[in-house]
């Protein structure tokens, strides 16, 4: 069993958009199950009333880097979950990522980065054309090369 907190308008208006009197109501959940249809959660509660529950993907990352800064590294975490489940609305977080391990000379990291990023944003010939431009550090192997084998 798990808590859902579920956002209900009050009684006395026929309006959903009225969310400054908005009533949260908490529900145990007896069951839940993927929808399908809408790529969401079928909830049913306790008292057998059923819940559809969907995530809008566009503003997800946006929503959790504004309202859980109480969790350590949330930038790190928002740029996990864009790059796991390829979620819209990440190509900058690829990009700020990308330069910042560049800047560090964490090759192989920025590499990786450019490899897990969406469609071409980070695989392209301006990409290449600045691991090209890189010197390579001590020891390790040219960083256009750590760049295409990112990519096999």
């Amino acid at each position: 069993f798990f808590f859902l907190m579920i956002r209900r308008p009050p009684r006395s208006t026929q309006s959903r958009s009225s969310a400054a009197s908005d009533v949260y109501k908490r529900q145990v959940v007896f069951l839940g199950t993927r929808n399908s249809k809408t790529d969401g959660i079928l909830l049913v509660n306790k008292g057998g009333s059923l819940f559809s529950v969907s995530v809008e993907e566009s503003s997800l990352l946006s929503y959790i880097a504004t309202n859980c800064r109480h969790i350590p590294e949330i930038q790190s975490v928002c740029f996990q979950l864009a790059s796991r489940y390829s979620l819209p609305g990440a190509d900058q977080m690829f990009v700020q990522q990308f330069n910042n391990q560049l800047v560090q000379g964490d090759y192989a990291g920025a590499a990786k980065t450019a490899a897990a990023a969406p469609g071409t944003l980070l695989r392209n010939q301006d990409t290449i054309n600045r691991f090209k431009a890189l010197q390579p550090q001590p020891g390790q192997k040219a960083p256009i090369l750590l760049y295409f084998s990112s990519l096999l």
